[in-house]
């Protein structure tokens, strides 16, 4: 089994442009690091995952990192299909298949959360989420205590 990753916003955005928007989430990332002990909560778009069994939670939409698991749907046969694409996950190419991946807790992992959380709490990143949004539903959606509210 293999996991998603997380994009980058413009590799996000590349890959909606390219159709993929029906093959991404919208994941809460919740504890990541980002200096002198602060860690904060945002959301990042990534591959969508296959579960085992029928999901629990919105497709397209799950509430923390161990909702996501399962198998990433650009993987098949044992190979990733976005290796040639200009929007392959940073975080795959860096921590997961790619790079040999990294140990829980290393330097290099939280340079990670640090990319993650700095790339995705922007405005740019925001604006990607919204086109994800209106490109896959024709609407916004936005969440607050577990209910969903369209725009």
């Amino acid at each position: 089994m293999r996991v998603p990753g997380v994009f980058d916003p413009l590799e996000a955005l590349r890959a909606i442009k390219e159709g993929q928007a029906c093959r991404m989430m919208l994941v809460s990332l919740g504890g990541l690091e980002v200096g002198r002990g602060r860690s904060i909560e945002v959301d990042a778009l990534m591959p969508m995952s296959e579960q085992n069994g029928p999901y629990r939670y919105d497709a397209w939409r799950r509430p923390h990192a161990m909702s996501a698991s399962g198998t990433c749907v650009f993987f098949s046969n044992h190979r990733c299909s976005l290796h040639s694409t200009t929007y392959k996950p940073r975080e795959c190419r860096e921590a997961l298949l790619c790079n040999g991946g990294y140990q829980k807790g290393s330097n290099d992992e939280i340079k990670l959360d640090y990319w993650i959380a700095t790339r995705w709490s922007t405005p740019v990143a925001h604006y990607v989420i919204r086109q994800w949004q209106l490109s896959l539903f024709g609407h916004l959606r936005y969440h607050h205590n577990g209910d969903t509210y369209v725009e």
